[in-house]
C-alpha cells in the first residue's frame, strides 16, 4: 500500500496542485529527476512553490511512492505507463477534488512565485485553461486546467495523441508567454543544473 498523508481536501483553496514524476528520466540514465539534490534540496521541491495556497497537492509517479507520499496528499499513477506526460495530466485532473488544478513538471530549477496568480488572471470562463509558453510557443509544462477538460483529453489520447504541445492546441489553451527570466525551467539533462 502507498502512504498518504492525512488530509482534510480543503476544496475552499479551489485550485489543486498536480506534480507530473512518473517520466523516465532517460536523458539522466533512467534516474528520477525529481529526486536529484540540486543547491542542497531534490529538484522535486522548487516544483512546490507556493504550495500552501493549493487545497491538495497531488504528485503522479511512477515508483519510489516513500520519497514522494512526504511531499503530496495523495498519489496517482498513469493508466498507459511510459506514453508521455499527457497521461500523467490525465491522472492527476481525474484526481482532483477542485475544479481548477496547476500542474508542473518535477524537475523545475525555477519557476515564477507568483505563477497561480499569473494564469489565474489570463484565465477565462469559457477557457479550459491556459499553458506557459516560451517565444517559440513550445509549452513548459506548467499548465492551469479546469476539470472539464477532462472529456477532451482522454478523446486526445484515445485518438493517438501524445505530444504536450499537441495537447494545448487540442484544448485550445490560452497561451502565457513569461518574459524570458521569468519562464520556468526545467532539468532536461545534467548540463542544465551546471
Amino acid at each position: 500500500m502507498i502512504p498518504q498523508q492525512e488530509t482534510s481536501l480543503n476544496t475552499s483553496g479551489h485550485c489543486s496542485l498536480g506534480i507530473l514524476a512518473s517520466g523516465t528520466g532517460l536523458r539522466w540514465g533512467r534516474r528520477e529527476k525529481s529526486m536529484i539534490a540540486f543547491r542542497g534540496k531534490p529538484l522535486l521541491v522548487n516544483s512546490l512553490v507556493e504550495s500552501d495556497a493549493y487545497g491538495e497537492i497531488i504528485i503522479n509517479c511512477r515508483s519510489t511512492p516513500f520519497f514522494y507520499s512526504h511531499y503530496a496528499n495523495r498519489l496517482v499513477c498513469d493508466r498507459s505507463p511510459d506514453n508521455g506526460p499527457c497521461f500523467g495530466i490525465l491522472a492527476l485532473l481525474s484526481a482532483s477534488a477542485n475544479e481548477l488544478m496547476m500542474i508542473v513538471p518535477s524537475d523545475l530549477i525555477t519557476i515564477p512565485v507568483d505563477l497561480k496568480r499569473r494564469l489565474l488572471e489570463e484565465l477565462n470562463a469559457d477557457d479550459l485553461g491556459v499553458a506557459v509558453v516560451d517565444e517559440s510557443r513550445l509549452t513548459s509544462g506548467c499548465l492551469l486546467l479546469k476539470r472539464s477538460a477532462l472529456p477532451f483529453i482522454e478523446r486526445f489520447l484515445e485518438t493517438g495523441g501524445r505530444s504536450l504541445n499537441g495537447l494545448v492546441q487540442c484544448l485550445d489553451l490560452r497561451k502565457r508567454v513569461l518574459s524570458p527570466g521569468d519562464n520556468p525551467r526545467d532539468a532536461n539533462n545534467p548540463d542544465q543544473l551546471k
